[in-house]
């Protein structure tokens, strides 16, 4: 039990650096440092900091996961369910923005290592939206052949609209809350047209 909570203070600590200071630019000394832990000690529970980088990122969406299955299951309707997801997505999206900044050679090895967990978490958080959609259309809210495919898509256009807009703000390398305001009316506004186009 002792080494499970080391691990969790590991990940805890890390995940406040990574998310203030990004990727890149937080050491395994840092982390170390803020512990009071020996490196070699850290490097008992994390050989490297991929490996480190993958248990944060496997927290912070888990977490999200849990939270979000909460707010789904104590929605009232349909539109209060998405809407209430793209809050919780945006307080997250803006709390771990740093964690996406990484450089070439590291976002290569990122990429490889981190690829089969936001695969899984995404697949979970399509599943959890197909439920939703699922739930309406049985109670004849909404006309739906695929619930599934619906909600791969309306991902997928969720996370369109965070790359275009994202992509614009070229003034500062960290967007500012007006940024993340923008994502989110936009996607609230498309989730109405989608969930209109659906009834």
């Amino acid at each position: 039990m002792e080494a499970d909570r080391k691990r969790e203070l590991i990940i805890e600590k890390a995940s406040l650096r990574f998310a203030h200071f990004g990727i890149q630019k937080t050491t395994m000394n840092e982390i170390a440092d803020d512990l009071s832990i020996s490196k070699p000690l850290l490097y008992y529970y994390f050989p490297d900091k991929i490996r480190l980088v993958v248990a944060v990122v496997e927290k912070i969406l888990s977490e999200y996961q849990e939270r979000l299955a909460v707010l789904f299951s104590s929605a009232e309707g349909i539109k209060e369910a998405i809407f209430a997801m793209l809050d919780l997505r945006r307080a997250f999206f803006q709390k771990y923005f740093m964690l996406h900044l990484v450089d070439h050679a590291e976002a290569n090895l990122t990429k490889q290592e981190l690829r089969k967990t936001i695969s899984h978490i995404r697949n979970k958080e399509i599943s959890l939206i197909q439920e939703v959609l699922e739930k309406a259309s049985e109670s004849n809210l909404i006309k739906l052949t695929d619930a599934e495919k619906a909600a791969e898509l309306f991902i997928d256009m969720l996370t369109g609209i965070n790359i275009c807009v994202l992509a614009r703000q070229d003034k500062h390398l960290v967007p500012d809350d007006k940024d993340f305001d923008e994502v989110l009316y936009k996607q609230k506004e498309l989730s109405q047209i989608f969930l209109s186009g659906i009834r």
